[in-house]
């Protein structure tokens, strides 16, 4: 299952013991978007080699203990394309798969055209 916005859509795909979680996203208009996902880089954190991160066209740190974590990035996904992003768990005991029946998954996932 998706969760489908104007032709955008995106699941996150984890289970339990898994070192990371990875959330898919599909573009099918003929126009990019700006796709900005936000999260809390004590749950789930970034894969900073993901292309989403790389060609980033900006990003969001916060402290934590005093060291930086990145908890937001928006970039650009072209039209008709499909992503995957990975982020690491930093609990390997729970499962993160959205939807689910939860109404909220631990990465929000916001688009508006690009």
């Amino acid at each position: 299952m998706v969760i489908a916005h104007e032709e955008f859509s995106y699941n996150i795909v984890d289970s339990i013991g898994s070192a990371y979680l990875e959330l898919n996203a599909s573009n099918t208009l003929t126009t990019p978007l700006m796709i900005t996902l936000t999260f809390d880089p004590t749950v789930a954190a970034l894969d900073m080699t993901s292309d989403a991160y790389i060609n980033r066209t900006s990003s969001g740190v916060t402290t934590v203990n005093e060291h930086s974590y990145v908890n937001s990035v928006t970039f650009k996904m072209d039209a008709l394309s499909s992503t995957a992003i990975r982020f690491y768990k930093l609990d390997t005991s729970q499962n993160y798969t959205y939807p689910n029946g939860s109404s909220t998954g631990v990465i929000t996932v916001q688009n508006s055209g690009g």
